[in-house]
């Protein structure tokens, strides 16, 4: 993992994605304007991540990038250098249109924090339920161990 800030500064917004395809990189980034630059303009990058969770809202660390997984049923988390895969099983067709964590108690363990999301499609009549079909919101939490309360 490299830092812009550290290898390229100064580098334009167009300059970014070409380096990230040079070097064979997911793109993680916090600047919307270049994620919507990479898809008005159909750059061809390997992948760009929008989301960092800086504050462990989902458990798994702090300033862990996480994406929605475009075309996939899963949230994708990358934890020091691997992907953990967030899939979620049922209902069919799960694909994630943006996320967010939130901390509603911070006293609370893992039950006071976590990433929700929701999952729409454009075609909602191909999804399992049919016809007027609505989204859902999905709510991710983790269990430091499968006993925790």
């Amino acid at each position: 993992m490299a830092s812009v800030r550290e290898t390229r500064s100064g580098a334009s917004d167009k300059e970014v994605p070409d380096a990230a395809n040079s070097e064979d990189c997911i793109l993680v980034t916090e600047d919307r304007d270049l994620g919507e630059l990479v898809v008005r303009q159909r750059l061809g990058v390997r992948g760009i991540i929008t989301w960092v969770d800086q504050h462990n809202t989902l458990g798994l660390g702090n300033d862990v990038p996480i994406s929605t997984g475009n075309e996939n049923d899963a949230l994708l988390a990358l934890v020091d250098g691997k992907w953990v895969v967030l899939r979620v099983p049922y209902p069919l067709s799960f694909y994630a249109k943006g996320l967010d964590g939130r901390i509603d108690n911070a006293n609370a363990g893992w039950k006071g924090r976590g990433v929700w999301t929701t999952s729409g499609d454009r075609v909602p009549w191909l999804k399992q339920g049919g016809k007027g079909t609505v989204p859902i919101a999905f709510h991710f939490q983790f269990r430091p161990d499968p006993l925790a309360d």
